[in-house]
């Protein structure tokens, strides 16, 4: 089994109990706050909890300590990626967990990429057409310069993409 299905278990896992207790706002945060602290450089949090070299009981006690003041099923979900030595696939649950969180609120990202950066109006303009075109109540694009679309733009959000960029079209021409 690979990475992202297992850590797509684990954020089902918790998003589904924090969907029945209403937290789900707060889970995400702290989920995210607690991959922030493990992937602090200096910290080395991860490597150390994901070393299965390290014994359980050291990497369980750190988890505990180290998270006290998190929701419970939090914790013991970490505990659990630690005792199933899974804790490398926690930037995953943490994106799975998100993208839990962003169906639920009909919530949309994407990237907009452009051979020169647009004004803020322009990212505005998208951002609704993406909304009225996807039935989303929000849109968050990130917006990327890539001069090797050479003009136009390219949009993907989510499994929908939208190529509009000159280099499309000329590699459209040239097959074509």
């Amino acid at each position: 089994m690979n990475t992202a299905t297992i850590a797509s278990r684990y954020a089902d896992a918790l998003f589904g109990w924090a969907t029945e207790n209403n937290q789900v706002a707060l889970i995400g945060d702290e989920l995210q706050a607690v991959l922030t602290l493990v992937q602090e450089p200096g910290l080395n949090l991860l490597p150390y909890l994901a070393d299965p070299a390290i014994p359980h009981d050291k990497k369980l006690s750190l988890v505990f300590e180290a998270f006290a003041s998190v929701q419970s099923p939090l914790r013991n979900t970490l505990a659990l990626l630690v005792e199933h030595q899974r804790m490398d696939s926690l930037p995953n649950v943490v994106t799975h967990y998100q993208q839990c969180l962003d169906t639920s609120q009909r919530r949309l990202r994407g990237t907009l990429t452009t051979a020169s950066p647009v004004s803020s109006a322009a990212v505005d303009a998208v951002t609704q057409a993406i909304k009225k075109r996807l039935g989303a109540d929000e849109v968050f694009l990130d917006t990327t310069v890539d001069p090797s679309v050479l003009g136009g733009a390219s949009l993907q959000v989510g499994d929908f993409r939208l190529d509009g960029s000159f280099a499309s079209q000329l590699q459209t021409l040239r097959v074509g």
